[in-house]
């Protein structure tokens, strides 16, 4: 298992009294001058009451359904810190201010390339985080497991859901990778509508330290995967 995590995704949800999903437009954001002229739309855009999506072609994708904003941003072929939307989101809630925002969310998705990992030999949930049993051989194919996890800090919680994928890779090259999702959920409703406001900024500010809280926790479950086959490996016996 390799120890380096690949930072997929950065997510910034919203959640809003009676917001109109309408709101979210490339009107909006060209002319309101949140977006700057070399942002592309990548294919036609979705805008209606019930539900707006535009999607460019920097990777960034925003979403719109009744009570709920979505900004989305692929970080595969970029430095964290170059991320892009949460300026985006600093821009577009003080253009809607009025909007009775309820809360936040800081989504991360990431994963940790398993090269050598197949359902038939080997498995990083079975053999390191759940206990295995002869429910594994209920069924007439292999057992798909995910857990989920919720560390409670201070101020806030980290929810973290671990699952296993498949990467695609370039000429149809396909390789196991084990997914790690992290959520920090913050509530607004709390607070006055004054402090809203400020609020959703500190939060949306305080990004790169819940990126840097989400890896501490991850690297915890690679380093466990790693000393493990680092002391297997120890224990094979040597050809002579």
């Amino acid at each position: 298992m390799s120890k380096n995590l690949e930072i997929q995704e950065l997510g910034i949800v919203i959640t809003a009294k009676n917001y109109d999903p309408s709101l979210l437009n490339p009107e909006l954001l060209k002319y309101s001058g949140l977006i700057s002229e070399d942002w592309k739309i990548a294919r036609n855009p979705l805008i209606t009451k019930q539900g707006s999506q535009i999607i460019f072609n920097n990777g960034v994708h925003l979403t719109a359904l009744p009570n709920r904003i979505i900004f989305v941003e692929a970080l595969n072929n970029k430095k964290e810190k170059a991320a892009e939307i949460p300026t985006l989101v600093h821009r577009y809630v003080e253009i809607l201010r009025t909007v009775e925002y309820q809360s936040v969310g800081i989504n991360y998705k990431g994963y940790v390339t398993c090269p050598h990992l197949t359902v038939e030999t080997n498995n990083y949930l079975f053999d390191n985080l759940i206990q295995p049993g002869e429910w594994q051989n209920c069924g007439t194919d292999s057992v798909q497991a995910g857990v989920s996890f919720t560390f409670t800090y201070d101020k806030k919680q980290l929810n973290l859901s671990i699952n296993e994928g498949t990467l695609k890779l370039p000429e149809s090259e396909k390789v196991q990778i084990v997914l790690f999702n992290g959520n920090f959920n913050y509530d607004l409703t709390s607070d006055s509508s004054a402090n809203r406001l400020s609020k959703l900024a500190a939060i949306v500010d305080g990004w790169h330290q819940d990126l840097e809280l989400y890896q501490e926790v991850v690297s915890k479950f690679i380093d466990v995967s790693s000393d493990k086959a680092d002391s297997e490996s120890e224990q094979q016996p040597v050809a002579v």
